[in-house]
């Protein structure tokens, strides 16, 4: 996740085409909403000199879901813990967020492990959902939990 975070703070036309596309999509819309998925760390990269790239996302869609691929929610490198800052900047902003998480096998690095259910029980996931679900609750702009995907989801043992 590091090399992500850092490419993305090395690009700034990376950032302004990202943000382009967005007002474009939104323009185009005829007033539909716009969502966008974001990773956790979009809130550690500039946008702008008093900006993030989290905030400028979100200024500018209806609703996000924040990409906290972990597959415990509490800790200092649980799920709550990584989407916090976003949920407080989806929070002052009124926007709505969904927190992501996943379900496929994204390989056997233990940082790859730790991002997913995969393998796992869906009782455990399940119980780990709630746990974010109460924990993030506390955000006035919380809407929920998105699973990716239905395939991953499906594939889980009970």
């Amino acid at each position: 996740m590091a090399s992500g975070r850092s490419s993305w703070a090395c690009r700034p036309t990376s950032r302004r085409a990202r943000l382009t596309l967005l007002d474009r999509l939104v323009a185009a819309s005829g007033g539909r909403p716009v969502e966008a998925d974001i990773p956790f760390w979009f809130g550690q990269v500039e946008a702008g000199k008093k900006s993030t790239l989290d905030t400028e996302t979100m200024r500018r869609v209806s609703a996000v879901t924040i990409r906290a691929y972990r597959n415990t929610a509490a800790g200092p490198d649980g799920t709550l813990a990584i989407a916090a800052a976003e949920l407080r900047t989806a929070a002052a902003l009124g926007r709505p967020v969904r927190i992501g998480q996943e379900t496929n096998d994204l390989g056997t690095d233990p940082t790859e492990v730790k991002q997913t259910f995969y393998g796992q029980t869906l009782t455990r996931m399940n119980d780990q959902l709630a746990q974010v679900d109460s924990g993030a609750a506390a955000y006035a702009t919380y809407a929920g939990v998105a699973v990716h995907d239905a395939t991953g989801y499906a594939a889980m043992a009970p």
